[in-house]
């Protein structure tokens, strides 16, 4: 696909989805038009999501690439030479530095992947240099934290991601509920079920790889060992960070976030008034640390979150149970009204499908690389816009972003 074919399809389509990173009432490059300027961009955490978002630049020929860094060098290397690969631009660095990264005054824009422990630094690095920011929810691990992340969204700068509202099959649900098929929403109930798990042991801390800068990313080593738990599962590397609060905030901090964003994009949800939590730790035991340093995680293999909000109330679980991945019972979401319930399930990593008692299904599989194109499509048009670019702030809604943050908190 070149690319006016592909901004004819992606241009409409991601203007039209709202909430995606969007800047309302931003103008869509009307269809055929011929490409806008290029923006320079820096890639900052070359995870899954950034790594596929940096994909879909490169093939929209309206970025290039101009420094890529991750707390990982090897990971932040990989993603330099793929994009060099993709590109006539050969002259890309990779660091494990955020300030070496966004040093080079000619960057536009970031793509931020980085995880919500290191997310507020990176966020407020790039306010600082007033660079448009196309970053991925969750933006922070603490109610502090959420308070400072929620402002600089709010304060015209960052681009939230929000992949859910960029599916045109829950955009047409949501029709259908407003349509009042089930009536006016009541309630809803989340299940998220997580695979595998024993009772934990204690791991003595280890040395952190060589080309990762752990302190740079994580804090003093002797504050912030590193655990084996941190760095025993497989993709990415050090991806275990889930499980300890000190770097994330759990299970629920990695799927809430996908969940309210798939219920918001259904729903006119708003901050809740109240959130009310308990966890413990069920399947893997009481967290435990030895004087040696040697540790468990943290984080609560079982959590239970109610927010009450204004018009309905939202009930949040998710379990380890203990089995192997295709045993796993499906995670789920039941949106009930006066009239009817809507069913939702996930069907792995971003799939949601919708299904109705009576009619069916609704919805098919979310198609994920359409839906970054949509997301990416939503940051060009913002900055393309006359006015966003003058000020070099994007403008969208922060009700979604504010109150999710809460939701783990």
């Amino acid at each position: 696909m070149n690319r006016r074919t592909f901004l004819q399809v992606v241009g409409t389509a991601g203007a039209r989805a709202a909430g995606v990173g969007c800047v309302r009432g931003a103008p869509a490059a009307p269809a055929g038009s011929a490409a806008g300027p290029k923006f320079r961009v820096a890639v900052v955490g070359c995870g899954r999501w950034a790594t596929a978002m940096t994909e879909v630049a490169l093939q929209s020929g309206r970025a290039r690439i101009l420094a890529t860094a991750d707390p990982l060098l090897s990971r932040a290397a990989a993603l330099r030479d793929a994009a060099k690969a993709r590109s006539r631009w050969q002259h890309i660095s990779a660091c494990d530095d955020l300030e070496s990264a966004l040093a080079d005054d000619r960057i536009d824009a970031v793509i931020l992947g980085v995880p919500e422990h290191g997310c507020l630094e990176a966020l407020r690095s790039c306010a600082r240099r007033s660079l448009p920011v196309l970053a991925r929810a969750p933006l922070a691990h603490s109610a502090q934290d959420s308070e400072a992340a929620a402002a600089l969204v709010s304060d015209g700068r960052i681009c939230v991601a929000l992949p859910a509202e960029a599916d045109a099959g829950l955009r047409a649900l949501r029709a259908r509920i407003e349509d009042g098929a089930i009536g006016t929403p009541r309630s809803v109930k989340v299940f998220v079920s997580i695979p595998g798990g024993r009772r934990e042991r204690p791991g003595a801390p280890v040395e952190p790889a060589a080309d990762v800068n752990w302190e740079k990313w994580c804090g003093p080593v002797g504050d912030s060992p590193c655990l084996p738990s941190l760095t025993q599962r497989t993709l990415p590397a050090y991806a275990g960070w889930r499980w300890h609060l000190r770097y994330g905030s759990g299970p629920m901090g990695g799927s809430a976030p996908h969940w309210l964003g798939a219920l918001a994009t259904l729903l006119p949800l708003q901050r809740p008034e109240a959130v009310y939590s308990i966890g413990r730790r069920v399947v893997l035991g009481s967290p435990l640390r030895w004087p040696d340093g040697a540790a468990t995680s943290d984080a609560p293999d079982h959590q239970i979150a109610c927010l009450r909000l204004p018009a309905l109330d939202v009930t949040w679980e998710h379990r380890l149970v203990g089995v192997r991945e295709k045993d796993c019972p499906a995670s789920h979401a039941v949106i009930s009204g006066d009239c009817g319930q809507v069913h939702l399930a996930a069907d792995g990593g971003w799939t949601v499908s919708g299904q109705e008692t009576a009619s069916g299904r609704w919805l098919g599989p979310l198609n994920e690389a359409g839906v970054n194109s949509a997301v990416w499509a939503n940051f060009l048009s913002a900055l393309d816009a006359p006015a966003t670019r003058a000020s070099a702030s994007l403008r969208i809604a922060t009700d979604w972003v504010v109150w999710s943050m809460a939701a783990y908190q």
